[in-house]
């Protein structure tokens, strides 16, 4: 996610707290080094354009929401957490491999010259709510 208009920081939970009642970033989190929980919160840098950065502050809780799923499912895939456990990680490991297909889909015609960042969000649409409920 991270490029050159996209910023990933790390802080720890108390940080976080602080920072999200003031609508700072997309929280995400993550487990780190050690396993202390930490919080990545995506940041888009002031240089661009008004429109181009409320399009890619609406995209960045999709992107957060995958990839909270994906660590889920990582989390999830042993059966020590129980039958009911394992059996949802699979499911979602399902809906995971059909949006990285979509992604995977999306980077080529961005390589292309055939997408622009408007007609990704549109594609990205039906998903949204899928993530998020997940």
């Amino acid at each position: 996610v991270e490029g050159r208009y996209i910023y990933a920081r790390r802080t720890n939970a108390g940080d976080h707290l602080r920072k999200s009642a003031t609508g700072f970033g997309t929280p995400l989190r993550d487990t780190g080094v050690g396993g202390s929980a930490a919080v990545v919160s995506f940041v888009v840098a002031e240089g661009l354009e008004s429109s181009l950065h409320a399009l890619v502050q609406g995209m960045l809780p999709l992107c957060a929401a995958a990839a909270a799923v994906s660590s889920y499912v990582e989390s999830q895939q042993r059966f020590e957490g129980g039958l009911v456990s394992h059996a949802l990680a699979a499911e979602m490991q399902e809906l995971l491999h059909d949006w990285h297909t979509m992604v995977v889909q999306l980077e080529h015609q961005r390589n292309l010259g055939r997408l622009s960042l408007q007609a990704a969000w549109f594609y990205c649409q039906p998903a949204v709510a899928a993530m998020e409920l997940l």
